[in-house]
């Protein structure tokens, strides 16, 4: 029996119809299967994070944290002994050299005080009482002495009278003789008076400088205790601003002597004191320049002391600044600090990846022309926080896996 044309026609339609169904099902999974392929070497490339080798200029800084402290600063001690009376400045007042902090009462220095400038009195009084008595001794030997010379020359007088009449034998020897012993005896009495005249001036001096040496230890205990009554008034000694005041300075408490009262500081003389870890501390000195951010506000600085001590891991570093701080920096304010340790300029930099260990020589990936991975390993000059400084081993523009050699393999 014959088949109709039509029906194999169409059985040919459905047959052709049924592969490029196949087909396309094929291209299909193809392209899905490349899709999931490529998926997967994206997301074992994805953490793979590649950085270019630089040349320029290299920076080794290190990082501080600390406060503004004043550079000028004074502590504020009680001189004497005494009750809070009057507290008359509060922390935070502008003070001068002489005003007045704190009023202290202590009634058994007023009575020093009133001791003192009787003894004064008394020693001057003294004084003068010793300069009469002085003045008049004096003038009673000067008085003894001329009668003494007085007399001498009258002896003389008649015994050179009496000579010229034993030479006529109106009167005898042993008369003459007589007068001789008198006028000799007159001699010596002038002769002791002049000693006595001229021995008095060492008495005098030595009578005279007691007397002075008491009152002036007088007057010198007057002042002292003037002296202690005055620092009843307690002044801070520094023009600037008061930083603090102890809690138990209050009315009616009793301030022993060199008692802390406070401290005065110059607002105009802040510096930075940072803190670096004592591995970085290695790497500042005197005259390094330094950036530090108070508030926001970038100023410049020159370390002027490095501590010799490291307290609790940490060293101590003093900046002081080039130009004005800006308004609302304070004592005691926290504050972040750069210190520029090392600078040096045309260097082969390399990104530091962050498994890179001060001290270590560099074990790095380096990408080559054809797309592989090379484990390159070079010595380091110096390392910062951003770059690693080299002599050789990289071209500029060369690319470097940030991965660690020890935990990763291409």
């Amino acid at each position: 029996m014959d088949i109709p044309q039509d029906n194999l026609a169409k059985r040919r339609w459905l047959i052709l119809g049924f592969a490029a169904l196949i087909v396309i099902i094929l291209i299909f999974a193809l392209l899905s299967l490349r899709s999931s392929f490529a998926s997967l070497f994206s997301e074992q490339t994805s953490g793979m994070i590649f950085k270019s080798v630089i040349r320029g200029d290299f920076t080794e800084q290190v990082s501080a944290y600390g406060t503004l402290k004043s550079a000028v600063r004074r502590s504020v001690v009680a001189k004497v002994s005494g009750t809070v009376t009057e507290i008359v400045k509060k922390p935070g007042a502008t003070v001068s050299r002489q005003d007045v902090l704190v009023r202290l009462a202590n009634p058994k220095l007023d009575q020093e005080v009133n001791k003192a400038e009787l003894d004064v009195k008394d020693a001057e009084a003294t004084l003068a009482q010793t300069r009469a008595d002085i003045a008049e001794h004096r003038l009673d030997l000067e008085n003894n002495f001329a009668i003494a010379q007085s007399n001498a020359k009258a002896e003389k007088a008649q015994l050179t009278a009496r000579v010229k009449l034993a030479k006529l034998n109106i009167i005898s020897k042993l008369e003459l003789m007589e007068y001789q012993a008198s006028y000799d005896k007159a001699v010596l009495a002038e002769q002791l008076a002049k000693k006595r005249l001229d021995s008095v001036a060492a008495e005098e001096k030595a009578k005279l400088a007691s007397a002075t040496i008491k009152a002036q230890t007088a007057q010198e205990a007057l002042s002292m205790a003037r002296l202690n009554q005055a620092n009843l008034k307690v002044t801070p000694g520094l023009a600037g601003r008061l930083q603090s005041m102890p809690d138990n300075i209050e009315l009616g408490a009793w301030i022993e002597q060199g008692a802390n009262l406070g401290v005065v500081a110059d607002p105009t003389s802040l510096i930075a004191q940072l803190q670096v870890s004592t591995s970085d501390a290695a790497k500042v000195a005197a005259n390094d320049q330094a950036e530090v951010n108070i508030n926001g506000s970038l100023v410049a600085g020159t370390v002027v002391r490095v501590a010799p001590n490291a307290s609790n891991g940490q060293v101590q570093v003093d900046v002081r600044f080039k130009a004005a701080l800006p308004v609302g920096a304070r004592s005691d304010m926290d504050v972040r600090g750069t210190i520029t340790s090392y600078q040096k300029a045309d260097q082969l930099l390399v990104p530091r990846p962050a498994y890179y260990q001060d001290g270590q020589e560099l074990a790095i990936y380096k990408k080559g022309t054809d797309g592989q991975l090379v484990l390159s390993k070079v010595p380091v000059l110096r390392a910062s926080q951003d770059y690693l400084s080299v002599a050789s081993g990289f071209n500029v523009g060369d690319k470097v896996l940030m991965k660690d050699p020890k935990h990763w393999q291409p």
